[in-house]
């Protein structure tokens, strides 16, 4: 994973905001009711004169424009957040011909997008960033960072060998000054080290020595780091924390217990509490390890004690008053079961098996916590046969029966998604196979228990792909899907509203190539901001439309510059005053051209 050559993968953009989501824009209408109002190509229309047919331009929205550093190497990663007044911070890794370096932008509501300027000035390259914003405005961003050394080996004569290690390093935007700077009579970035631990020359050759990072703010603003770091043996798991304007002194180690490796760090935060999650390997197996913050880091716990296999997938949520489900897949040497550990009191209760049924493996799951600190969990499971949909729901201490959430057994299930909405309400939504099509199937969990599994689409000329789903402030749920049309790949939605679910509808894109990694943003007015790619006058662009509760989809907009070529990997931030900033990679020619350079590209509207 040590950034060498020129062209490294493009790996898609994460922000702050999301890229699924979790709430978003409905209507109190009917779905039918809304009509598509987008630009529409028609093809059947023959030309007039026995011309080429030109298809209309399209409106464009915003300005766009590169923020990126001119006359450089590709933009290889990027990450995005916005505050609460709607200043946006980017920041990306980009290749000047020897190197990634990373850079940082700004987006101020006065005076627009700044110039881009490099937030350090290290020798080797740099792995992509994490970024947090707090809720003053200030910007944290840490990044991993290779240096340079070596060794002399044995001979005769000794050689020396040259080895790369890795760095963790901190940097922060304050608002109101801008990045921080030392206070040397020339001042320079103010670049803070988190780690001090370095491995010997000899013992760098070959292993990563700082390998998985996490970055999280919580509701003080202070900034938490958790990252694996080799100590010539093992894989270790150690935080940093900025607090009261200062990172501490020396990072805390996480795992006590000086076992084997420990990796995959996840950290869940609700409010001032974190609960940081790993994988460790006893010499035998992967187990799950825990530990909790609130005021001070508490003792590490294994929180998997049937010691049955491996563990893999951990995940969990906090409730308002602290306390935590943790749920996790875990093999028993035949098949993949369910688990699920309680933290409450500031102790973990015993472990429980989700699933009793005697099935195959189960293959996904998801969990939402309910306003009142009840529970919900729902899974894949294999059943010999074909996988199916299942749920079970912890309320007053204990968990209920499963719930078989689908009935028909016809195919296999996939792309679950479960959500909450403010009234506790739960959705679940997935794709399913008859034998043939691949369709969008739903349940509801309301009033104590689960509704009839329905199909929210009725098209049979394709397969489904791809859902999205999300509910706004108003309770309406809108599920959003790729579909197949024999031809290309459009895009649908469908929306729950009044206790019912309308009848599904084509988006507003337009007649012209397939919808290609569509992305959305919910704004405080509960409208639905979607983005995509798609082909349009013989070249691809990143195409805007905005769903608005009563009143439907508007016009198709254009959002990347028209001379340009194929944007790809767009993020979608929103500000308290509902302003849409969108970024983009997007290479200077064709896509794929090994000449093209990728450039960062922004617009706001």
């Amino acid at each position: 994973m040590l950034l060498r050559s020129r062209k490294t993968a493009l790996l898609p953009a994460a922000i702050a905001v999301l890229f699924a989501l979790s709430a978003c824009s409905g209507d109190g209408a009917n779905v039918e009711n809304n009509p598509t109002t987008g630009v529409q190509l028609d093809t059947t229309a023959p030309p007039p004169n026995g011309g080429t047919l030109v298809p209309p331009p399209l409106p464009q929205a915003g300005n766009p424009q590169a923020i990126d550093s001119e006359n450089l190497g590709d933009v290889e990663s990027f990450q995005a957040v916005v505050d609460g007044v709607g200043n946006v911070t980017a920041v990306w890794t980009q290749w000047d011909g020897a190197r990634n370096n990373l850079w940082g932008n700004r987006y101020d509501v006065s005076n627009g997008w700044e110039a881009a300027q490099l937030l350090e000035s290290g020798d080797e390259s740099v792995f992509p960033p994490k970024i947090v914003v707090d809720s003053a405005g200030n910007v944290t961003v840490v990044w991993i960072q290779e240096a340079a050394d070596f060794y002399i080996a044995a001979g005769n004569p000794p050689e020396m060998v040259n080895v790369v290690r890795t760095n963790l390093w901190a940097r922060r935007y304050i608002i109101g000054s801008g990045w921080e700077m030392t206070s040397d009579p020339t001042p320079v970035p103010k670049v803070v080290a988190l780690e001090s631990m370095d491995l010997a020359a000899a013992a760098t050759e070959g292993v990563e020595d700082i390998g998985d990072l996490q970055l999280v703010v919580d509701d003080n603003d202070d900034v938490t780091a958790v990252w694996s770091q080799h100590d010539g043996i093992r894989y270790n798991l150690y935080s940093s924390r900025h607090v009261a304007g200062n990172w501490e002194l020396s990072p805390v180690l996480l795992d006590t217990e000086d076992l084997g490796h420990a990796s995959s760090p996840k950290i869940i935060q609700n409010g001032n509490r974190l609960l940081v999650l790993w994988l460790q390997s006893d010499g035998t197996r992967q187990n799950l390890w825990a530990k909790w913050y609130s005021a001070g880091w508490a003792a590490s716990n294994k929180v998997d004690t049937e010691d049955l296999g491996d563990v893999s997938v951990p995940d969990a949520v906090i409730d308002n008053a602290g306390n935590a489900m943790v749920i996790w897949r875990q093999y028993d040497g035949m098949r993949w079961n369910l688990w699920s550990a309680r933290y409450a009191g500031a102790t973990w209760g015993m472990v429980a098996m989700l699933e009793s049924e005697d099935l195959g493996d189960v293959t996904f799951s998801q969990t939402v916590v309910e306003s009142g600190g009840n529970v919900m969990v729902a899974w894949t499971q294999f059943n010999g046969s074909v996988s199916n949909v299942w749920a079970r729901r912890f309320s007053a201490g204990a968990w209920g029966a499963e719930i078989k959430v689908e009935t028909d057994d016809s195919g296999n299930v996939g792309s679950l998604l479960l959500v909450i909405d403010g009234a506790d309400a739960i959705t679940a939504a997935w794709i399913q196979s008859d034998g043939s099509v691949d369709s969008l199937w739903v349940n509801r969990f309301s009033s104590g228990s689960w509704g009839l599994a329905s199909k929210v689409e009725d098209l049979d000329d394709g397969d489904a792909r791809s859902p999205v789903l999300t509910v706004d402030s108003a309770n309406r749920v809108i599920a959003v899907w790729n579909q197949f049309d024999g031809s290309r790949y459009d895009l649908w939605f469908n929306l729950y509203s009044a206790g019912s679910w309308g009848a599904a509808a084509r988006v507003g894109t337009l007649d012209s190539g397939s919808v290609i990694d569509p992305r959305f943003v919910l704004d405080g007015n509960d409208r639905l901001i979607a983005v995509w790619q798609q082909s349009y006058n013989s070249r691809n662009h990143l195409l805007v439309n905005v769903y608005t509760p009563g009143s439907g989809w508007g016009v198709v907009g254009q959002i990347d510059p028209d001379d340009r070529d194929s944007g790809f990997a767009a993020a979608l931030l929103v500000d308290s005053l509902n302003n849409i900033t969108v970024l983009w990679q997007q290479p200077v020619t064709q896509f794929g051209a090994d000449d093209s350079q990728v450039d960062l590209w922004a617009n706001r509207f």
